[in-house]
């Protein structure tokens, strides 16, 4: 079995968004990951920027469903952010303006064997060994994914 695919916040925040082609297609994503147990994770610290980001823009009420639906889609794969993904962050020489978050998430990845991960961010591109899945392509990358054809 190959190695789950890493969702990022800015998947389930586009939800809550006012673009909504956007947000239909990170609804797919969830629907797939949903419905494919096992494709995909992500950690404790992508949970806690989807609340807040929500939170900061007064969609309180939508921050709580978006976050459980996260969770429900990724079948409880979600991982925790240990002191030592924090320090091996630190660490991490890595080119671009990849924002600490997002360097903990690599972090979190290395150790749990990941190098794909599902994002619109583009300054995951310039990190060594990941390949990034826009979700805007997810015709291109689906399958691959989501082998069981859902």
């Amino acid at each position: 079995m190959t190695a789950p695919v890493f969702v990022d916040a800015n998947v389930p925040i586009y939800l809550g968004g006012a673009d909504t082609g956007l947000a239909r297609t990170c609804e797919a994503i969830l629907q797939l990951a949903r419905r494919n147990p096992g494709a995909c994770c992500s950690n404790a610290e992508v949970l806690q920027e989807v609340l807040h980001v929500l939170r900061r823009r007064g969609l309180d009420l939508r921050a709580r469903a978006i976050v459980v639906a996260f969770d429900l889609a990724l079948s409880g794969q979600v991982a925790p952010v240990t002191r030592e993904d924090v320090l091996r962050a630190m660490e991490l020489d890595l080119p671009g303006p990849l924002q600490v978050r997002d360097r903990v998430h690599l972090a979190v990845m290395e150790r749990l064997g990941i190098s794909r991960i599902i994002t619109f961010d583009t300054a995951f591109d310039a990190a060594p060994g990941i390949e990034r899945l826009d979700p805007r392509e997810l015709a291109a990358w689906r399958e691959p994914v989501f082998s069981a054809g859902a």
